[in-house]
């Protein structure tokens, strides 16, 4: 019976992943199951009552229950996945209401119970520290950011490789800090640079996330590096910036200026 429900919570997440309201009945049947079978303190049961939790419509009532569900399962399940789940769930809703002591409170709680539990190269470790780095450099804590990124980007290249999609937005990450945050321009440039690449490399020009990254580069030669030859360079490669609105009338203007 144990396998059978284990099928029903997978199906549930396929139907999930394909946005079918069929999913919380298969999350809820796994849930009553486990209980049944389980008791409500095992790791599968949490597991589905997470599911079960991730579909409640209002945002309040989702968040309460995964702290409820959280502070049982530090107690009783210290070395199961679900618990590090719920607590990363619980910082990136922190950090959506601007709660960014408690996002990183909750963060640092997920990195460290992903450490121990599953090692310091799980992708799911890996984004513990992207969170971080997201979280210090809102709280406007650069230097903090940058060293959870330099982390980060270092196990993403090793484990998934350096034209990863998310070992780019790492990349980018990384970028937009340096040069918004810490005002270091020349390394935001090498970084952009970097990512542009791995984007052309693994996904092409026509891809919307390399178009996106094409976009910082110019904005950084334009705005920040005052550069109208490599504005040009990256003009010529992606004309499409000239049509993005007034940001696109802003290069035309900068790369046309004869001073």
């Amino acid at each position: 019976e144990e396998e059978v429900l284990d099928g029903v919570l997978a199906l549930g997440m396929a139907y999930n992943w394909m946005k079918d309201g069929m999913c919380l009945a298969c999350f809820h049947k796994a849930k009553q199951g486990f209980i049944r079978l389980l008791g409500p303190n095992h790791a599968k049961t949490f597991e589905a009552s997470y599911a079960v939790a991730s579909q409640i419509l209002s945002r309040e009532e989702e968040f309460a229950e995964k702290v409820r569900l959280f502070e049982l399962a530090q107690e009783i399940l210290p070395d199961e996945q679900v618990t590090y789940y719920l607590a990363n769930d619980i910082g990136s809703a922190c950090l959506h209401k601007g709660m960014y002591e408690d996002a990183q409170y909750h963060y640092v709680l997920a990195l460290q119970g992903r450490l121990r539990v599953l090692g310091p190269d799980h992708k799911d470790t890996l984004m513990s520290l992207t969170n971080l780095g997201i979280v210090h450099k809102m709280m406007k804590d650069y230097v903090g950011a940058i060293k959870f990124y330099e982390r980060s980007l270092e196990g993403k290249e090793r484990t998934l490789g350096k034209t990863h999609p998310s070992t780019l937005t790492t990349m980018m990450n990384m970028a937009t800090t340096y040069s918004e945050g810490l005002k270091m321009h020349r390394h935001a440039e090498l970084l952009y640079c970097k990512a542009l690449d791995g984007h052309e490399r693994a996904l092409g020009k026509d891809n919307e996330e390399t178009k996106k990254c094409a976009m910082g580069l110019a904005i950084l030669y334009y705005q920040e590096l005052k550069d109208k030859q490599m504005t040009k360079n990256v003009v010529k490669e992606y004309p499409h910036l000239l049509n993005e609105g007034r940001l696109g009338e802003c290069l035309r203007e900068f790369i046309e200026d004869e001073k």
